[in-house]
């Protein structure tokens, strides 16, 4: 239907023009004059398009506008001559043709003869842009298809983006269409756009179509984390790998600057490629560098380690053919720039250890270096003579436990010292002494010593021929005197050799010989924060560390197992402090008066003792009297139930008594006072109980008791 309504509506266009064409004749009859229709199949804006007329010099002679309805257009023209009639639709309207060349003589041309120039309408248009990605221009070359909606498997027709990315379609009939941009080696990342076209130019919007990248290479992917730690401070945005002739590509890279840096890294080797980076900058086109990149040479790496099997060992120096070129890193590892392939000795040196020579062949394909572990480790010590202004030089014999190495040293005649460098075993050093010096006495401390070398140099390998003395402080709290405190000298796990008493803080042994010992102070009166050490005398003088107050020591001596409690002077917390069966030593931090209040199941003959830090006594807790307990068992509750209790010169009435109940019966418990070996009579009372047994007697004895005596109360029976 619709179809057929715009035929007749087209047909009566036709009529119009014909009438209006008619009428103009027969009344302009000697008028010169250009006239004709648009014709369309599709409803469109026929005022919208104007039809120009130009001479032939191409200037402007007159312009019409077109009929709204029927499309009609008339230009008069008053005078003869060649003329171009040219329609001017809005952008995008296609018509065929665009334009009539006439040559206006009055008689054989169109215009005279009064035929219609007519232009029929083809179509609309479609226009639009690719651009690259973050650019609002974009490349030339891009293929562009266009799909109609019912098929898109075929394209209607294609074409090829000009400069600046700029792609039309024209004429297009209205309607449903697909838009999809191609390039066999770029990267597009919008492909595809559908429009609609409706009466006009359709315009697709900037960034309907967009290209990500342009090659410059030959690669597939482009890898986007850093290939290496020491790359991470580049922030790189990708990398890729060249093949084996060296060409390389990035795929997809955006318009824009860049910088290319090249980098290969094996388990050791590193080539050294010019120029170290590039830096170049991609349009709207794919590119190929203009600069190659040379391999100068290539790097190799090694390791220097403390042993096989050590840590690294950093600050090495390495020399290449007795030239110093590196050093190693804390890491141990060091790195060869710009080699050439070849044959080179290589050595390491650092201080106190030895390296041997190594003869090695350096190419791209053996890139990894020896690691480097020393051979000898420097072993140093010194002998000392007791004698002032004696010459210290000796002999020491150095030999290896297997008995295949045996070498002499001497030592510095003025101080002593020795060195030597010894490879990986196991030693035994001592100092020569002739028959004659042995038989004056001579004697160096210790007769040998033996040195496991390993992984580091061994130093302090000492011997002495002398008399040490030892010195050391005694520091005392505050406002306190324990500078006087007796310090004691003994061989370690042996005999003591001498004790004495210090003065003013400090103490001094003399004429000690070489030797490991403790040292020890007393703590029978104060408290320290290390009672004794342990010391080597290796030197002529040695220091024994601070001995430290931190309190006071007092002594408790319990005839049981007990506690007491007590307050720190100017202090409101409460101490518990336990007790064992005899001897208790117990520091307290502070100087004063202390109150120590026993607490327990003992009675003692004094409620609390007071101990002053400037009393030294010991504490004597004793106790002669106990706490007995015993109980008694009911099936019944009593309200007036009570126990006696008796010895040879007093009674006690214990009551009435409170039960506790558990399960169905009934315990009343009850406790007294008991002195050790003393007779006790224990007699449960009750106006309605009978108990089993009736009475006990006990003897007191010499602890606390928590059943002494159990009874058994049952309700009686009266008789009349």
């Amino acid at each position: 239907m619709r179809q057929q309504l715009i035929g007749m509506i087209s047909n009566w266009r036709n009529l119009i023009f014909l009438l209006a064409y008619s009428a103009t004749l027969s009344v302009a009859q000697d008028i010169l004059g250009c006239g004709g229709f648009l014709k369309s199949h599709a409803d469109i804006d026929f005022t919208k398009v104007h039809v120009r007329l130009y001479t032939k010099a191409g200037s402007l002679k007159d312009q019409t506008e077109c009929a709204p309805n029927s499309g009609y257009y008339f230009l008069p023209l008053y005078d003869k001559g060649e003329y171009t009639l040219r329609v001017d639709p809005p952008r995008g309207w296609s018509f065929d043709p665009t334009e009539v060349t006439l040559n206006v003589d009055g008689v054989t041309d169109d215009c005279s003869q009064g035929k219609d120039i007519n232009f029929t309408f083809k179509g609309f248009g479609i226009t639009g842009r690719v651009i690259s990605l973050g650019t609002n221009s974009g490349p030339k070359g891009v293929t562009i298809s266009l799909y109609a909606d019912s098929d898109k498997h075929v394209p209607i027709r294609s074409t090829v983006t000009a400069e600046g990315g700029i792609f039309y379609f024209t004429p297009i009939q209205p309607g449903k269409y697909m838009l999809v941009a191609s390039h066999s080696i770029w990267i597009i990342k919008k492909s595809k756009v559908e429009v609609i076209v409706q009466e006009g130019n359709t315009e697709l919007a900037d960034g309907s179509l967009v290209i990500s990248g342009y090659d410059n290479g030959f690669a597939e992917k482009c890898e986007t984390k850093p290939i290496a730690k020491d790359f991470e401070s580049e922030k790189s945005l990708c990398h890729v790998t060249s093949d084996n002739s060296g060409r390389f590509i990035f795929p997809s890279l955006s318009p824009g600057d860049y910088k290319l840096v090249p980098h290969y890294a094996g388990a050791q080797t590193k080539f050294d490629v010019q120029p170290p980076e590039l830096s170049f900058k991609v349009g709207h086109n794919s590119m190929i560098l203009a600069q190659d990149f040379k391999v100068t040479g290539f790097t190799v790496g090694g390791l220097v380690r403390t042993s096989t099997n050590g840590d690294p060992l950093p600050g090495a120096k390495i020399f290449l053919s007795q030239k110093e070129i590196a050093v190693t890193d804390k890491n141990g590892k060091y790195v060869l720039d710009n080699m050439k392939a070849g044959q080179y000795t290589l050595r390491a040196e650092s201080a106190n250890v030895q390296f041997s020579e190594k003869t090695v062949k350096i190419s791209p394909t053996s890139p990894e270096l020896p690691v480097f572990v020393p051979s000898a480790y420097k072993v140093s010590g010194k002998v000392t003579l007791s004698a002032k202004g004696t010459l210290h030089f000796r002999k020491l014999s150095v030999q290896n436990t297997a008995a295949t190495f045996y070498k002499e040293l001497n030592t510095d005649e003025k101080t002593g010292e020795y060195s030597v460098y010894l490879a990986p075993d196991k030693y035994q050093l001592s100092v020569i002494v002739s028959t004659e010096e042995k038989t004056k006495g001579l004697q160096f401390y210790p007769l040998q010593q033996m040195i496991d070398v390993t992984s580091q140099s061994i130093t302090d390998v000492n011997f002495l021929q002398l008399k040490a003395t030892l010195t050391g402080t005694v520091n005392c709290l505050p406002r306190t005197d324990c500078s006087q405190a007796s310090v004691t000298l003994k061989i370690l796990d042996g005999v003591t050799i001498k004790t004495m008493q210090a003065k003013d803080g400090q103490y001094q042994f003399t004429d000690v010989l070489p030797g490991h010992y403790e040292i020890l102070i007393d703590n029978d009166v104060f408290c320290w924060e290390n009672p004794s050490y342990r010391i080597s005398i290796t030197s002529e003088r040695a220091e024994v560390p601070a001995f430290k107050q931190t309190g006071f020591s007092i002594t408790f001596i319990s005839s049981h197992d007990t506690a007491v409690e007590y307050f720190e002077p100017n202090n409101t917390k409460l101490i518990t402090l336990p007790l064992s069966k005899g001897s208790t030593r117990h520091c307290v931090p502070k100087s004063g008066a202390y109150t120590f209040v026993p607490k327990g199941c003992h009675v003692y003959e004094k409620s609390s003792y007071i101990w002053d830090t400037s009393n030294l006594s010991p504490i004597l807790l004793h106790s002669t009297e106990h706490t007995h307990r015993g109980n008694i068992i009911c099936t019944t509750a009593q309200n007036n139930l009570k126990v006696k209790i008796e010895d040879a010169s007093d009674s006690v009435t214990i009551g009435p008594l409170k039960p506790i109940r558990k399960d169905n019966e009934y315990k009343y418990e009850f406790e007294f006072k008991a002195k050790t070996e003393n007779m006790y009579t224990i007699t449960p009372l009750s106006d309605i109980l009978l108990f089993n047994p009736p009475s006990l007697k006990i003897f007191g004895v010499n602890d606390c008791h928590n059943d002494i005596a159990s009874f058994v109360g049952d309700l009686g029976k009266v008789r009349k």
